[in-house]
């Protein structure tokens, strides 16, 4: 995990802070999906959404402004912006990247609401063995 300080990565020149890259709002990576369903069952419904899935989990209060993020090298993650985020659901987090065996990046260059949102990112990895 990697925290980012909004100071570090502002664009000073333009006086403007850095957005990130934009999603694919409500749609989420099929590696993602798959990962919960190995770990959790099937969701609740045949058309539940990953954020009413995830709420089965946990209380998944940081599951906002959702979608996925596309990277040039073709990988995808999938992404949440919340207001705001207390340290359970930081447990939470930590805990659901651990379950599912994925890459977590925490940073405040987020393209909802722009310094007034975090995004949370969470990258399929190899899995060992």
């Amino acid at each position: 995990m990697r925290f980012m300080d909004p100071t570090l990565i502002s664009d000073r020149r333009n006086g403007g802070a850095v957005v990130g890259p934009a999603l694919k709002y409500h749609e989420s990576p099929e590696w993602f999906r798959n990962r919960l369903r190995e770990k959790y069952g099937e969701p609740p419904t045949p058309y539940s959404s990953v954020s009413d899935w995830l709420r089965t989990i946990s209380s998944a209060r940081w599951v906002d402004h959702w979608g996925t993020l596309y990277s040039s090298n073709g990988q995808s993650a999938f992404v949440a912006e919340p207001y705001e985020l207390f340290p359970e659901d930081m447990q939470d987090i930590l805990n659901l990247a651990r379950a599912i065996e994925c890459w977590l990046l925490v940073t405040a260059t987020s393209s909802w609401y722009p310094t007034r949102t975090l995004r949370i990112e969470f990258w399929e990895s190899q899995r060992c063995g």
